[in-house]
């Protein structure tokens, strides 16, 4: 009985990980300006983002992918040979150095924009969402 409780419980925890509430919002203000466009442009619905983020999962969606793609393109995180640019990324309050070095290198690791974009994505949304 006891073994059966903490293995509900450590089930439970694993699955009920979520996106910081002060990190999502001031993900969404940063992303206010270029949000709906991408949305649109990605064929995707924002209320389906937003839920995904929120519940700290990036799913590997070509759609989400092409949004985040969209997303970090208006941000200006990409530099001119395709690869991320960590330094804009850091005026972002929630997140810090080592951590988008971590992302960054990851991302950069990928061949396209889109992979880049999810991998990105999820290393910092999983980080966080912990």
């Amino acid at each position: 009985m006891k073994t059966t409780f903490i293995i509900f419980f450590l089930c439970c925890s694993a699955c009920s990980k979520q996106f910081p509430t002060y990190a999502f919002n001031i993900w969404n203000e940063v992303i206010s300006p270029f949000s709906a466009e991408c949305a649109i442009k990605a064929n995707i619905s924002l209320n389906y983002i937003n839920n995904m983020i929120n519940d700290g999962t990036i799913p590997n969606e070509v759609k989400f992918n092409k949004y985040l793609t969209c997303i970090y393109k208006n941000l200006g995180y990409f530099k001119d040979d395709g690869n991320f640019n960590m330094e804009p990324m850091l005026d972002i309050l929630y997140v810090n150095e080592k951590l988008m070095t971590k992302c960054v290198e990851k991302a950069n690791a990928e061949k396209d924009q889109i992979n880049k974009s999810h991998v990105l994505g999820s290393c910092v949304v999983i980080s966080l969402s912990g």
